[in-house]
């Protein structure tokens, strides 16, 4: 048991170097945040398009760290348009997202970080939808514990918040959308 416990140990100090070896190649790289590829192709651009389409208030909030160039907020934005969304809003913060989640009084949150959805649905009455790609069965099934809907792509996420602006107007077909995504009325 304790050599198990020291090689697991030796493994954890390994991996924690190995983590700031790449944070440190990723934080002095110019421009870091503007040379990602999307999740998706063209979903930024859906994004945008059915944000108009539906009036919708998108905020981008970040909390990635500084690069070597200009702002993490500027990159983003940068990012996003080059990608196709238009004037995007973005928020980096190194704080509660469900704070300030709360108090942009948003809706729904679509991340990618489990962590991120339980801050959210803690400190705010916004809906979390988690993207689960290549998450394993356990988060996936916490996650729904919690009320959070999971989601394979951001383009199922999308989906789900068009519908539910249509059950917005439609109190009918929000109770059934609801139900659909194992929330209460």
């Amino acid at each position: 048991p304790a050599a198990q416990a020291r090689e697991k140990l030796a493994q954890a100090r390994a991996m924690r170097r190995h983590n700031d070896i790449i944070w440190h190649a990723i934080e002095s790289t110019p421009e870091f945040w503007t040379t990602l590829k999307p999740m998706e192709d063209g979903i930024v651009r859906r994004l945008w398009e059915a944000s108009r389409k539906n009036r919708w208030e998108v905020f981008f909030i970040t909390q990635r760290p500084a690069t070597a160039g200009e702002s993490v907020q500027l990159q983003t934005q940068r990012w996003l348009v080059e990608h196709g969304f238009e004037l995007p809003s973005v928020i980096p913060l190194s704080g509660s997202r469900g704070k300030a989640i709360q108090s942009l009084k948003v809706d729904f949150l679509v991340d990618d970080t489990p962590k991120n959805c339980v801050d959210v649905i803690s400190d705010s009455s916004a809906r979390a939808i988690l993207i689960t790609r290549g998450v394993d069965e356990f988060t996936e099934s916490g996650a729904k514990r919690l009320g959070i809907v999971t989601v394979k792509t951001v383009a199922d996420a999308l989906e789900i918040l068009e519908q539910a602006t249509l059950a917005k107007v439609n109190p009918t077909f929000f109770a059934r959308f609801l139900q659909k995504m194992g929330l209460k009325t």
